[in-house]
């Protein structure tokens, strides 16, 4: 140990370690202390691009913290038929939802399971008639996916499939024809999105 005084007399103490003693005390710490903490928490929007594509719409916004996902969202698209299986009717879905969603890691990557929660109303018509039925539908279901981060800056890209129980599911009739909707539905689809 060296003692010396500076200038403004303060006193200052200096240690001169051998280069392999101070090599083998930092090595004894982990390097997640000597890393930049990796940013897990922040904002995003999503869109789904298969709601475009159906005639739809979809914006959704996320607030992430820690594993953790919590996002409220709008959506609208025309149903196909062989998801709503009712042969002679068209069906269009608008809604808004919230999901939850809980990383595998500790960070907004990888797989996920979540819980959501969706409201829609669903414009039911008779296409030989054109009478048509709105519907509210309220629905609880469970989610899983993968977000992959892309490596262009903030883009990713979500695939997910969700699993829902619509509450007050019912058949409803137009024009004496029947129109079936069951209480399970199933959702898959593809997320994009863009984490500020």
């Amino acid at each position: 140990m060296k003692r010396s005084v500076n200038i403004n007399g303060k006193i200052r103490v200096q240690l001169k370690l051998p280069s392999r003693t101070l090599f083998f005390a930092l090595s004894l710490f982990p390097t997640e202390v000597f890393a930049q903490p990796e940013k897990n928490h922040g904002f995003d929007i999503e869109v789904d691009p298969i709601a475009f594509a159906l005639n739809g719409f979809s914006l959704h916004g996320g607030y992430l913290t820690g594993a953790w996902r919590f996002d409220l969202g709008v959506f609208g698209l025309d149903v196909p038929k062989w998801a709503h299986g009712n042969e002679g009717f068209e069906a269009r879905a608008i809604g808004a939802g919230w999901k939850a969603d809980r990383f595998f890691r500790k960070a907004p990557d990888g797989f996920f399971v979540g819980v959501e929660g969706n409201v829609t109303k669903t414009t039911i018509t008779h296409t030989a008639s054109a009478g048509k039925k709105d519907v509210m539908e309220y629905s609880l279901g469970i989610r899983g996916g993968y977000r992959w981060n892309t490596g262009l800056a903030n883009l990713y890209v979500t695939p997910w499939l969700g699993l829902g129980y619509i509450l007050n599911a019912k058949d409803r009739t137009i024009n004496g024809e029947v129109y079936k909707t069951g209480p399970f539905q199933s959702f898959p689809t593809v997320h994009i999105g863009w984490k500020f």
